[in-house]
């Protein structure tokens, strides 16, 4: 009797987390996550992004996307390349053809990625955030937000069939360009000052993007207030998960999906 008694009030437990969390949805950040010692594959990755996309309950996945020389866009969170494979330099000075050659130093050995190289029927009825990278550290240089747009329409991620883009932007300038050209644009933030003077000067955009620390329950409910989404970032570890969830963001980008999915669900 008593280990019925038990049972039943883990479902209703778990039922009652599921509704109060149930319009907050998951993504997995960079793939699987950044930082993340369990993760089975390197962050960025096609082998990371599709075993995201294969979990039940996850949402989507955000990826860091950076321009190279020839114009493509290529999957890479760092600055530079000898952080973390075989070659050396930034993606915006390196061609394809090398590019092509680049592996990470990890057990598999993955290679670097072009955004080209996720199959988008994997995102059918899920969402991809692009993170797009402005800046040039090798050369001190901005990017060409010009070119970067024309790949992505080039691509089909203007007009996405089956599934939701969102371009996450942390360059101002780069708002209006990507409004201008239709995209869902986010942009990221570290207060509500600059949630304050983004709106007032940029009211097309479609929501924001803040530092799990950076951030209140109190300015979530400000943010949503207006309309706009908000999507949280530095969740790695259960207890950064669970007060995520308290928060009640649209979204969180987690860097630990299977930790993120059971406090869901």
């Amino acid at each position: 009797m008593r280990g019925s008694i038990f049972f039943l009030v883990l479902i209703a437990f778990g039922c009652s987390k599921s509704k109060q969390y149930d319009t907050v949805r998951i993504y997995g950040h960079a793939g699987t996550g950044l930082e993340n010692i369990s993760s089975v594959y390197h962050d960025n990755t096609i082998e990371a992004v599709d075993l995201a996309l294969s979990m039940q309950g996850c949402n989507g996945v955000e990826v860091d996307v950076q321009l190279s020389a020839d114009g493509d866009l290529w999957l890479f969170h760092d600055a530079q390349l000898e952080s973390e494979t075989n070659l050396s330099g930034c993606i915006p000075d390196a061609f394809n053809a090398v590019l092509s050659t680049g592996k990470y130093s990890t057990l598999h050995q993955e290679k670097i990625a072009r955004l080209s190289d996720i199959d988008t029927n994997h995102l059918q009825g899920k969402e991809i955030v692009l993170d797009l990278r402005h800046y040039n550290e090798c050369d001190g240089e901005y990017v060409n937000v010009a070119q970067i747009i024309d790949r992505l329409v080039d691509l089909g991620y203007s007009s996405p069939k089956g599934f939701t883009v969102l371009v996450n932007v942390s360059l101002k300038e780069w708002i209006q360009p990507f409004l201008n050209a239709g995209f869902n644009t986010v942009l990221s933030i570290y207060s509500m000052s600059e949630f304050n003077y983004a709106e007032s000067i940029y009211p097309g955009i479609y929501g924001y993007i803040m530092k799990n620390s950076d951030v209140t329950e109190e300015n979530v409910e400000a943010i949503q207030q207006t309309g706009k989404k908000l999507f949280i970032f530095e969740v790695r570890s259960p207890k950064m998960t669970r007060e995520a969830f308290r928060k009640a963001p649209d979204g969180i980008l987690s860097d630990d999906l299977r930790t993120a999915i059971i406090e869901k669900y």
